[in-house]
């Protein structure tokens, strides 16, 4: 499984990397403009990522954007439904709007900081 971290928190990526690697290669990225970026190259190598954990707020281009530009990637390369990257949301901010416009956009999962580790173990046992 190829694993996706995008978190501007240096902790929280770490904490987020230290669970993750046991379930599959994990990539960082700082902000929104190195997923992206990270998700295109990955596409292109024709490795393209499994799963992704994305923080919303981020500087420069927050976690709903970077969703929203990847599913739009994702529809303009007709990458079938089961293939497209598997998007877990984490973040402190937990907005009932935020969550809906989210959906639209086909989130997996939705976990709030502080990050629960067993309920992430649960999302990845769940993905394999």
């Amino acid at each position: 499984m190829r694993i996706l971290i995008v978190d501007d928190d240096k902790i929280s990526r770490e904490l987020l990397f230290s669970v993750s690697s046991g379930y599959g290669k994990c990539d960082l990225a700082i902000d929104g403009i190195e997923a992206i970026e990270a998700f295109g190259f990955a596409y292109e190598e024709g490795m393209p990522y499994d799963v992704m954990l994305l923080d919303i707020m981020m500087p420069l281009f927050e976690g709903n954007k970077v969703l929203k530009k990847i599913r739009a990637f994702e529809g303009k390369n007709k990458i079938a439904k089961d293939k497209k990257v598997k998007a877990v949301i984490v973040s402190a901010l937990y907005n009932p709007k935020l969550v809906e416009e989210l959906s639209t956009y086909e989130i997996y999962e939705y976990i709030r900081k502080p990050v629960n580790l067993d309920l992430l173990k649960k999302v990845f046992n769940s993905l394999i």
